[in-house]
Parts: C-alpha cells; structure tokens; sequence
C-alpha cells in the first residue's frame, strides 16, 4: 500500500488501500477492451489490450497499443511503458487468448520492476472474468502503493485471491536494478490445492510463498496477463508517476511448464 483514533496506523492503511485495488489491480479484463493488436513474444501470440479515448481500471487508465507502450525490441525482449502523451498518461497491458492451466509459470524481468515509481504497479497474474473462485487470480506485482521507501521497506506481493483470505498475500522486497544486474526471475506453480511462488536473481532465492488449502482456484477460462498501470490514477488520467517520468519494464522470457 500515533495517539488514540479510529484511523488505521499506516501498515494498515497501505494494507486496506493495497486490498482496494488489488482487486482492481488486475481488473483488465473484466471490461470488454478491443483487442486489435496482437505481438509475438517468448514464442507465443498475446493480445495487446487498449481502451482508446476512454479509461478503465484499474486506476481508472487509458491503456494504449501503442508501441511507445507496448513493443518487442531488436533483441527480443518484451518492453511496457506507461507514458505521457500531452497532458495524458498511458498505460500498457497485454494477455494470452487461452488459459494454460496448472503448471508453473515463470517470467524474466531484466530491469525495472524493483526500482518503480511509487504510483506505478507492475502486475504478472492470471484473471478469469467469472467473478467463480475470485476470478481464479493469481498475482505477482511489484508496486510500492503510492508509499515511500521509508514508508514500507517492501515493493513487491504474492498474492491469492480474495487477498483477504488467511495467509493469501505476502510482502517483500525486490532488489533495485542497475546496468549491471543480473535479470530477477519470478515464478509461481499452481497444482492441485496448492501455489509456491518464488523470485530469485543469479540462482539465490530472495522470496519464496507456499500456499496449500482448499480454496486454491482450479483451472477455468483464466488467460495469462501482464500489464503496468497507474496507482490511484484520476479520472483524466492527470496524475502520473511521482517523479513525473515514463516508467518502463523488460522482460526477455515468459515460459510454461505444465505438471
């Protein structure tokens, strides 16, 4: 996401705020976007999501197919950008057409998604739009919810739907990423009752999650998204990153393994 009051300490309130919009956060697909654009990447065929003149949530944002947002580099890596086009901000978000299902699914981000702007989220999940199962969501993301460093030490959860649920997020911090950084690999693998996510940057395990219980979504029509957005974004999308700058993320693999 002092003395005797009604009002949450900030964990609390980050938490509370955090819970609002994780189940936006990875709302994109409950609104029926056109899907004109479509990419290659990591050997599979996404559908590149946009809104046009209009905006949705999560944020509310306008999400463009762009390719200031949306592109494949020369060298094959997958690059989301959330920019400024005159006085408007725009994000990117781009989705599988098919559900995968129980497997493990992994991605390689080689720069960005530990050094974000405190309004950007990054998000790796899965999202169904029957609301069954709490939309059989499963998240990755990296955001820091509008707070400071110095405000939460954390940038990143892993997270089951409902987030509400008993043990269904977990907060950590993701390493910072310079010219040198080795890429930060980050996975979960969904079985039977049962999720493990873990991240990991030059073979060494920075976070892991385990969680083992009956509410664990079971395969449905869930796809694959990714999308990088704006936290707390204004209804004309006015607000942007707080340092005022494009925000940008590579990813050079997405892989699927299934049981």
């Amino acid at each position: 996401m002092e003395t005797v009051s009604t009002e949450l300490p900030f964990q609390g309130r980050m938490a509370a705020s955090t819970a609002m919009f994780l189940g936006l956060a990875l709302f994109a697909s409950l609104i029926s976007s056109s899907l004109a654009t479509q990419i290659q990447w990591a050997g599979r065929t996404w559908n590149v999501r946009t809104t046009g003149s209009g905006t949705e949530g999560p944020g509310p944002n306008y999400f463009s197919d762009n390719v200031s947002n949306v592109m494949v580099d020369a060298s094959g890596k997958l690059r989301l950008q959330v920019t400024k086009t005159g006085r408007k901000w725009a994000c990117a978000e781009l989705m599988l057409p098919a559900s995968l299902g129980h497997g493990t699914y992994q991605w390689t981000v080689t720069s960005g998604a530990g050094s974000l702007d405190p309004n950007v989220v990054f998000g790796l999940f899965t999202w169904d739009d029957s609301p069954i199962q709490a939309h059989r969501e499963i998240d990755i993301e990296f955001a820091r919810w509008g707070a400071t460093p110095a405000q939460d030490g954390s940038n990143a959860q892993w997270v089951v739907q409902p987030y509400d649920g008993l043990d269904h997020l977990q907060r950590w911090l993701a390493p910072p990423f310079s010219a040198s950084s080795a890429p930060l690999v980050v996975s979960f693998r969904w079985a039977p009752g049962a999720i493990y996510w873990a991240g990991s940057q030059s073979g060494k395990l920075i976070s892991t999650k385990e969680y083992e219980a009956e509410d664990v979504p079971v395969p449905g029509a869930e796809t694959v998204h990714m999308n990088l957005w704006l936290y707390q974004a204004n209804p004309n999308v006015l607000a942007g990153p707080q340092n005022g700058k494009t925000a940008t993320v590579f990813l050079s693999n997405f892989t699927f393994t299934p049981l």
